[in-house]
């Protein structure tokens, strides 16, 4: 808990004196720093500045702002947070948007969240500044979100990471239809709470997939895996490359080598990728892919390998699905350890 705020000496201009409104600034101080009392180190991490060249231009707790003074309250929260750093909070950030399907010019839907965690744990979960509607206007029911927001962020404080993650969202072409934990969603604004849970997810997905190699042209949000004895079997989403839409491919590694490879969407361009598979993946080990594939999509080191298997033609879809093999094969032990 934060029991006061003061400003330090230094060198640094708080407010230049040619700013004629400079006023705004010497009145609000006192105020904006009291302002801080009573409010945890976590919640202080989760609120969100924008900058420009490092000039603070929004922020998003409007108790911690000067009105008409965005610039000093900004460097203000930012040199607080500074001070927070390295008590042993993470702070991971997270979106999640899709467009107005009634209005192609509207900006999209959707919320960007700053999760706050104490090791494995959720301390705080605050909106960020973002450009995506959260709430429209010509929502009749829009006071629901709007006056429960602050209870459904408070929800997520205590949970882990693991509990987050496994909590589902169904969506009908990437609208939230229903959120399987009722205690993270507001009665009458379920797509408001599945929009929220869902960048949730995506700012923890940062945080359990962190120190995972060959992750580039994965899709981690939408990739999960199981551990059965010593087998760990992956569904893998690859991002889209190129012309090469997005793979969904399971693969089950044992001891760190490939035993099932299956293409479940075929994501090339004529959805004919699949008969033109490469050959001789199961049995191969992460030093096998990372052998004949490079960070920048380049497919060849390995020349015996790609002249007889790899087809021609479909370079983009290659790579792909070499990433997923690789993914799968590089990151075996590091998934038994996170099971």
């Amino acid at each position: 808990m934060i029991e006061a705020v003061g400003i330090a000496n230094s060198d640094y201009v708080e407010v230049t004196d040619s700013w004629t409104n400079k006023e705004i600034w010497n009145n609000g101080i006192a105020d904006l720093l009291k302002a801080y009392k009573g409010k945890t180190i976590a919640e202080i991490l989760a609120v969100d500045v924008t900058t420009a060249n490092s000039v603070p231009s929004k922020v998003s707790d409007s108790s911690l702002m000067i009105t008409g003074a965005t610039q000093g309250s900004g460097r203000l929260l930012l040199a607080v947070q500074d001070a927070l750093s390295g008590l042993g909070y993470e702070v991971y950030e997270g979106e999640y948007h899709y467009p107005n399907a009634w209005d192609s010019t509207a900006p999209d839907y959707g919320i960007a969240v700053r999760v706050v965690l104490n090791g494995n744990v959720v301390e705080a979960v605050g909106i960020a500044n973002s450009d995506y509607v959260e709430v429209t206007d010509s929502w009749t029911n829009k006071d629901i979100w709007n006056n429960g927001i602050a209870d459904l962020l408070k929800a997520y404080k205590g949970k882990t990471v693991e509990e987050l993650l496994a909590v589902t969202v169904t969506t009908n072409d990437s609208i939230p239809s229903s959120v399987s934990d009722a205690s993270l969603v507001i009665t009458g604004a379920t797509q408001g709470s599945g929009r929220l849970l869902l960048a949730v997810q995506n700012a923890l997905v940062a945080k359990f997939y962190e120190g995972w190699n060959a992750t580039s042209m994965i899709e981690l949000a939408d990739t999960t895996f199981t551990v059965e004895g010593s087998t760990v079997t992956y569904d893998i989403v690859t991002k889209g490359n190129g012309r090469a839409g997005s793979f969904e491919i399971k693969v089950a590694v044992t001891d760190g080598k490939i035993d099932t490879y299956e293409i479940v969407i075929d994501g090339s361009t004529a959805s004919r990728y699949t008969d033109k598979i490469f050959t001789g993946f199961v049995g191969k080990d992460a030093a096998f892919f990372a052998s004949i594939i490079g960070e920048n999509g380049e497919i060849g080191t390995n020349d015996n390998y790609v002249s007889n298997n790899i087809t021609t033609g479909a370079t983009k879809s290659n790579y792909l699905c070499l990433s997923a093999a690789l993914f799968a094969t590089s990151n075996y032990n590091l998934a038994l350890a996170n099971a």
